[in-house]
């Protein structure tokens, strides 16, 4: 064998050897994409298999999650309505409870004002008892013990002008009432006559007030014994009741000419002026 033939001997060797190798790898890679197609195959059903599981145990959830909730609403509106009843039989007891707690309260207040009615009075009969007791405050306690008082400024305290009076003359008519209960009481009536515009009244209680002023020690409510006042309402009486009364207004002509030396046309000019003056007086003082 020459050497030609050896080269081409050994080049066909090399290529045999060539093409076996790339028939082994090409072998070799099918297998493995086989095999890899095989294991994802296998990877896909496991993963659908777990989606379908996921799937069923969710659906499994949202339907156990509305059955509960089916339930629970059930449940809820059972409860409400057991509630709503049980809330009407508290608000029935509640209310039968309410009123007798109502009667109690009402026995109770009533108890409560008669001890303490009770209490006052005695109090009141200690302070007007008692030689030590201040003179302003004996005389309130007085006031406040004295029935018809309480009556008549209650209802003068109320504008009931007619009890007021009615009332407060029943204390002047009390023959036991100290001048000081006397004289606050013809004040207040005083008042109610300027309310009312009942002038017959306005001079009676001016004539008892300055008789008291005149009289009487009153010291005790910062009255000055005096009997100016007194002068004072008995001029003011004659000169209103003369305006009314002609034959009272010539009685009253015929002493003032005597008592100032003036004629008798002179001195009923000077009366008709006065009656004026006293008319418009009694006029301020009305609270009409």
């Amino acid at each position: 064998m020459d050497d030609e033939q050896r080269k081409t001997f050994i080049i066909g060797g090399v290529i045999l050897l060539l093409c076996l190798v790339l028939l082994i790898v090409c072998c070799g890679r099918n297998n493995k994409s086989s095999g890899n197609s095989e294991k994802n195959k296998y990877i896909d059903r496991k993963t659908v298999n777990k989606e379908s599981k996921k799937n069923n145990h969710s659906n499994y959830q949202s339907t156990s999650s509305s059955s509960s909730y089916s339930s629970s609403s059930s449940s809820s509106s059972s409860s409400y309505k057991s509630s709503s009843t049980t809330n009407k039989k508290k608000s029935s007891s509640k209310s039968q409870i309410t009123e007798k707690q109502r009667e109690r309260i009402l026995a109770f207040q009533e108890k409560a004002r008669k001890e303490q009615q009770e209490w006052v009075k005695e109090h009141i009969k200690k302070l007007i008892e008692n030689p030590n007791t201040p003179a302003k405050i004996k005389i309130k306690a007085q006031l406040m013990e004295n029935k018809n008082y309480v009556n008549a400024y209650k209802a003068h305290k109320n504008h009931d002008y007619k009890m007021a009076i009615s009332s407060y003359i029943e204390v002047l008519k009390d023959k036991n009432v100290s001048p000081e209960i006397q004289y606050i009481t013809v004040e207040y009536l005083l008042d109610c006559a300027q309310f009312t515009g009942d002038l017959d009244l306005f001079l009676k209680m001016i004539e008892i007030k300055g008789n008291l002023m005149a009289t009487k020690d009153l010291s005790v409510l910062n009255v000055e014994k005096s009997d100016s006042y007194l002068k004072w309402t008995e001029e003011f009486t004659d000169y209103m009741k003369a305006r009314s009364d002609p034959s009272y207004k010539d009685r009253l002509i015929d002493k003032f000419a005597k008592k100032t030396l003036r004629n008798r046309s002179d001195a009923e000019r000077v009366l008709n002026d006065r009656i004026v003056m006293y008319e418009n007086l009694y006029k301020d003082l009305l609270k009409l």
